[in-house]
């Protein structure tokens, strides 16, 4: 059962028959466009039978033109293409996008796969999430673009502090890995691996449960880090 909020998503890769787009644009789920507008191709449908529509965008204007395709009467979703992801992070994007609702008054999510540039004003969220492929799952982070303003209701109703926030975003393969433990019952056996299991109390990891614990996310993350590097001194 797949959530409509990022603190438990469980993102099914379902199949459909969108073909990845090549260079940098924004993927759009919604009605088509009328007939004869240039430089936009449909891509295929998406896993809720929706057209996915492509528009090449440059670097710079990426996030700005995925807000205002959000905007747009009837669109559900969009999908920034940085131009460096793989075919698996954009599918999984895009199932991302079909499964998570509007924000009230906001139009439909912007989500990338991989963090993009983004004007003033507006700011790129990691999100850890759990994919499902098959009966795998893999704890990983995709990113919403959303205006600054807004950002508090991105974040769960609190706002981090702007700096350990950035902090955070920048340890996201870390903190998925973090999740995964917990997930899978394999949090370390210390105190401060007890100590989170305690904090989430069968709850994901996500990064709004993150910046609440902050000092405790980090001695277990320099305790993994240790041990990796005692391990790897005895392995040599």
């Amino acid at each position: 059962m797949t959530s409509a909020t990022f603190h438990d998503l469980l993102v099914p890769l379902t199949e459909s028959d969108v073909t990845p787009p090549r260079g940098i644009g924004v993927a759009t789920i919604g009605p088509r466009w009328s007939a004869g507008d240039e430089g936009r191709r449909v891509l295929g449908k998406a896993s809720n039978g929706m057209p996915v529509l492509w528009e090449p965008a440059t670097t710079g204007q990426l996030a700005a033109a995925g807000l205002g395709a959000a905007r747009r009467p009837g669109v559900t979703g969009v999908v920034l293409a940085p131009g460096g992801a793989g075919r698996a992070r954009q599918r999984l994007a895009l199932c991302a996008a079909v499964i998570l609702p509007p924000r009230l008054g906001r139009g439909a999510r912007v989500i990338s796969p991989e963090p993009v540039e983004v004007p003033a004003g507006v700011s790129c969220v990691a999100h850890l999430v759990t994919q499902l492929r098959g009966t795998a799952e893999t704890d990983t982070a995709i990113w919403e673009i959303i205006p600054s303003a807004s950002l508090a209701l991105a974040c769960g109703g609190t706002l981090p502090d702007p700096a350990l926030r950035r902090f955070l975003s920048g340890m996201v393969a870390q903190l998925a890995g973090l999740r995964t433990a917990a997930r899978t019952g394999n949090l370390p056996a210390t105190a401060e691996g007890q100590a989170l299991a305690g904090f989430l109390d069968g709850r994901p990891l996500s990064m709004e449960l993150a910046s609440e614990v902050p000092d405790l996310i980090c001695a277990l993350l320099a305790g993994a880090s240790e041990q990796d590097q005692t391990g790897g001194q005895k392995a040599a």
